[in-house]
């Protein structure tokens, strides 16, 4: 069994928010510190580049998929283009 334990918390909120909670032991705790100086922006880095680089990807296969089809609404921006994406059933 691993000395570290770490739990998360996933809520989608009602206005498509989400929060995202995660509690660590001490070992953990201790192993994050050591890892990097300021553990919360460590993990918001993560979260927001991953983030970042998944955004580009449905901008761009959304923005080909509306061109190629005729489909792309009028003055619509990358964040509604996000937005309306529906990724595909697994």
């Amino acid at each position: 069994m691993s000395a570290i334990e770490c739990t998360t918390t996933y809520t989608k909120n009602d206005d498509n928010t989400s929060t995202f909670t995660i509690t660590m032991n001490d070992v953990c705790t201790k192993c994050m510190e050591s890892l990097c100086t300021d553990p919360e922006e460590y993990i918001k880095n993560a979260v927001v580049t991953r983030s970042e680089t998944e955004c580009a990807r449905i901008y761009r296969d959304e923005t080909e998929r509306h061109l190629e089809n005729g489909t792309m609404p009028a003055g619509a921006t990358k964040k509604q283009l996000v937005l309306e994406y529906t990724p595909p059933e697994i």
